[in-house]
């Protein structure tokens, strides 16, 4: 945290739980005069669609929660991956899909990252996954229902749930 910033909303909260090395993600579908849109992780998920802009209102935090700033999509943990679907259609608002890991094993999915404070997220964190840190996630670039999560440790830990690598082809229901 910051001991002298204050939280407002349209910036990151100071209060916020980031790893050391906070996750961000670039969605390339986006490209207007103000730039692409990027992601940054906390212990939620930032959207800013002016490249971050400086001085400005240009951070907000997605999913419904009650101090205005994003839903918290860990279970105590932070967010340590954010892996985009980098094409949408002509839907409007268009069709944004973002994953999300976490510290705690928490796989989270959103295909409405684009509606802010409105944006509904689907926990996909089930059995076979294991209970381990989230290294990494990879979304297909020619499937939208398509990713991969990467897993850290040691199946050792983790006796009845081993593996690093897991693969969805439906969007986490399996």
């Amino acid at each position: 945290g910051c001991s002298s910033c204050t939280a407002s909303v349209g910036r990151i909260n100071p209060n916020d739980r980031p790893k050391f090395y906070a996750p961000m993600a670039l969605n390339p579908a986006f490209t207007t005069s103000a730039g692409n849109v990027i992601y940054l992780g906390t212990q939620r998920l930032y959207r800013s669609a002016n490249k971050g802009g400086v001085g400005g209102t240009s951070w907000f935090g997605l999913g419904a929660s009650t101090d205005g700033f994003g839903q918290d999509l860990t279970n105590g943990g932070s967010l340590t991956a954010i892996a985009v679907y980098p094409k949408i259609d002509s839907a409007s608002p268009p069709t944004e899909i973002v994953w999300t890991g976490s510290s705690d094993s928490v796989v989270q999915v959103t295909s409405n990252a684009g509606a802010g404070t409105t944006a509904t997220f689907t926990n996909t964190t089930k059995a076979p996954l294991p209970n381990r840190f989230i290294t990494d996630i990879a979304a297909d670039i020619n499937n939208p229902d398509r990713a991969v999560v990467v897993y850290s440790g040691f199946n050792e830990n983790t006796a009845a749930t081993p593996g690093h690598v897991f693969i969805t082809s439906n969007r986490g229901s399996t």
